[in-house]
């Protein structure tokens, strides 16, 4: 820790470090065709030298003038295509929000929830990829509120909202300035927006036991749910969207909320209050069953990837699986 200390003050004191870097383009004889080569190396150590940051620059850069003429040695092609960046993790997510000033620390967990708990993410590993809902909620937010969904406006209220808290700005000023053209563009959005029943109300193909009216996939504030057609005339009949079949009985595994702890999520057989079957899982379920006996799986995130693993307790098959970017 002494050297830590001492090596980064004493480099705080020194003069920056000098790199050069070099860019040479080779243009063919009838002009067709561009080749650009660039290389960078330390010509100068600075204060790197007491407090390196990384591996220092020793790139060759070949002497070439302007004008040179070079002979062909090889020519080989080669097609590479840019790979997408990762997708977001929770920690690179909130890195972001952090660096745009969108939320407060207080707020940046509870925001992640609320997306997973609408089911406008899903994940994958640590990887929080959107679903189809949230890319559709995404264009209808962007084409109909482009200015409320837009990151300096978000941070704008953020610093305003602080300022209301330091007493330096008067809230009904700040309500008036903001509600006052937002209420035009809600009523413009509340008439033009396209009718979502499609994606928020999916048909089954069963009947609901209770009044024989048709059961839809629908979409509630936890997330899918399967639901009576009939809810307007007076049915509450719903029941949980299976997530794989129990190990111990064949029932049915769904999501469950446990009484304590928050709410926390956990996994259990829908024959729990009928049975007995006391079958329960904490991790989340993997999306395909176990291979050899079809069984439930579980998918448990580590730091070297994401270990899955049957609950069939005659079986406990286990796969190991990379967190890389697709």
């Amino acid at each position: 820790m002494y050297d830590l200390i001492w090596s980064r003050f004493v480099a705080s004191q020194m003069t920056p470090g000098i790199d050069e870097l070099a860019t040479i383009e080779i243009i063919s004889e009838d002009a067709r065709y561009l080749f650009r080569f660039s290389e960078g190396r330390q010509i100068f150590p600075g204060f790197r030298a007491v407090f390196p940051t990384g591996e220092a620059k020793k790139g060759y850069i070949p002497a070439f003038f302007e004008g040179d003429q070079v002979q062909l040695q090889q020519f080989l092609p080669e097609q590479k295509f840019t790979q997408p960046p990762p997708r977001f993790t929770e920690a690179s997510l909130i890195r972001i929000m952090e660096e745009s000033g969108i939320g407060r620390p207080a707020t940046y967990v509870p925001t992640i929830g609320t997306l997973d708990k609408r089911s406008y993410i899903e994940r994958k590993g640590r990887q929080l990829k959107p679903t189809q809902l949230g890319k559709l909620v995404d264009d209808i937010l962007q084409k109909h509120f482009p200015d409320i969904v837009d990151i300096q406006f978000t941070a704008g209220l953020e610093e305003t909202l602080d300022e209301v808290a330091r007493g330096k700005t008067e809230w009904k000023h700040m309500l008036r300035d903001f509600y006052t053209p937002f209420e035009g563009v809600l009523k413009s959005a509340s008439e033009n927006i396209e009718d979502m029943s499609h994606i928020t109300r999916v048909p089954i193909g069963r009947d609901c036991p209770l009044c024989s009216n048709p059961l839809q996939k629908k979409l509630g504030k936890n997330g899918y749910f399967i639901g009576c057609s009939n809810f307007v005339g007076g049915c509450r009949y719903t029941e949980s969207i299976p997530v794989g079949i129990c190990p111990l009985c064949k029932g049915k595994v769904v999501s469950k909320s446990s009484k304590k702890g928050k709410g926390r999520k956990f996994y259990g057989c829908e024959n729990y209050a009928s049975t007995g079957c006391e079958f329960i899982m904490m991790d989340p379920p993997s999306e395909t069953p176990c291979p050899k006996c079809r069984s439930i799986m579980s998918q448990k995130v580590r730091k070297t990837g994401i270990t899955v693993t049957c609950q069939n307790p005659d079986c406990k098959f286990v796969v190991e699986q990379s967190t890389g970017p697709e």
